[in-house]
């Protein structure tokens, strides 16, 4: 139990601090890749391995990977729906630092594409790989973050006695 402000400030600073190095190395980023290779640059796709990996400028108006483009209305609902989850998951994950990762990293992304959808009207993705899928480090982390989070739910319903929190 949380018993002062002190405690429980630190109890949150380790998710605010990956949700604020998510969020900056992600708006870093597209802010790189607006001035490489966005609509006034001369080339818009820059190959590292062929065909196969990539950076390319895409203005994306759908979700992650560019799923589900011109639905606005899908995209809000899910975000509700995965932004109640998130808070209850919250909770738990302050006093635990796998969850509080997989939870900083999955707020921190959501926030970079919240922040490319207000300024820009649409989300600025630049990795390719292959013809799909093209992404960003938000998506990046908002994927990366929701497998761990799976990850520890699994180990939770696993071994449910033995899963001790880890503190921050």
């Amino acid at each position: 139990m949380i018993r002062s402000f002190g405690e429980a400030l630190r109890s949150w600073s380790g998710i605010i601090a990956i949700i604020l190095l998510t969020l900056a190395v992600d708006q870093c980023s597209k802010w790189l890749a607006i001035e490489s290779l966005g609509r006034d640059a001369p080339f818009h796709r820059w190959e590292i391995a062929g065909k196969y990996l990539a950076f390319e400028y895409v203005e994306n108006t759908g979700a992650a990977f560019g799923l589900f483009a011109g639905r606005g209305w899908l995209l809000s609902l899910v975000a509700v729906a995965v932004s109640s989850l998130v808070v209850l998951l919250l909770r738990e994950a302050r006093h635990d630092l796998f969850q509080s990762v997989a939870l900083g990293l999955v707020v921190g992304g959501a926030m970079g594409n919240i922040v490319d959808r207000i300024r820009l009207g649409h989300v600025t993705d630049f990795l390719a790989v292959g013809i799909w899928p093209k992404f960003n480090v938000a998506d990046a982390a908002i994927t990366v973050g929701l497998v761990m989070v799976a990850w520890s739910v699994l180990l939770q319903d696993a071994e449910p006695d033995q899963r001790q929190p880890r503190s921050l």
